[in-house]
């Protein structure tokens, strides 16, 4: 997880495509509506080094950080 036990609501549009190649090299597109359009954003994201909270506003990024950081000193 990319910062456990933390959850923040964000909003993703309904539908992405993505466009890959296979492991042939053989080009592929996936295209895909509700869960999977999120499945699809959130690994994509992580692909290109981004996590979830960097896609939040300023304050709520701040807010689950401090949650965060909190809940591991507690440990």
């Amino acid at each position: 997880m990319s910062v456990p036990g933390q959850f923040a609501p964000l909003p993703r549009p309904d539908r992405a495509t993505v466009h890959s190649l296979d492991a042939t090299g053989q080009p592929v597109t996936v295209t895909g509506t509700g869960m999977l359009s999120r499945c699809l954003q959130h690994e994509t994201d992580h692909l290109d080094g981004h996590l979830f909270i960097d896609r939040l506003p300023a304050k709520a990024r701040k807010r689950l950080l401090a949650a965060y950081q909190e809940s591991q000193s507690v440990s």
